[in-house]
């Protein structure tokens, strides 16, 4: 009962964090077209290549870092310091890929704000889950008391 449970969280933090990096992709998408219309040189293959490539890795790295384990972090600062590393890992990762297939030449500032984005997308959806997780029971647990 424990481990289905455990099972049935961890895949709805794993949906959170993929539908995190889709809107950090489209935030970053929307912020190039409206202020910088003049500089986007990203195809739509492209595009949606690195939407998947980071989401794909974000989930698998996350994972190497106990993020979808049935422990919670001791403290904040360890999360943070968790989905840090990821983030940087996950656009590196990126970074290497656009190398390798000779993508010189391609919007660089919408994968900075990528990355800003999807970093503070992520570091929200984890907060409220962490108060969720820490708040709302013990508050139940006064309540019926």
């Amino acid at each position: 009962m424990y481990q289905q449970q455990v099972n049935l969280i961890n895949t709805f933090k794993m949906l959170f964090d993929a539908l995190s990096i889709i809107a950090g992709g489209y935030c970053a998408y929307y912020i190039i077209i409206y202020f910088y219309p003049w500089l986007w040189s990203l195809n739509a293959a492209e595009f949606i290549t690195s939407i998947l490539l980071v989401m794909f890795v974000n989930n698998y790295i996350m994972g190497r870092f106990g993020l979808y384990s049935d422990r919670r972090n001791e403290s904040y600062q360890q999360l943070l310091t968790a989905l840090t590393k990821t983030v940087i890992i996950d656009f590196v990762i990126l970074g290497a890929g656009m190398l390798v297939y000779k993508q010189m030449y391609s919007a660089r500032l919408f994968y900075s704000y990528f990355l800003i984005i999807a970093y503070i997308i992520l570091v929200s959806e984890r907060t409220v889950l962490r108060f969720f997780y820490e708040i709302i029971p013990s508050f139940f647990s006064k309540l019926a008391s």
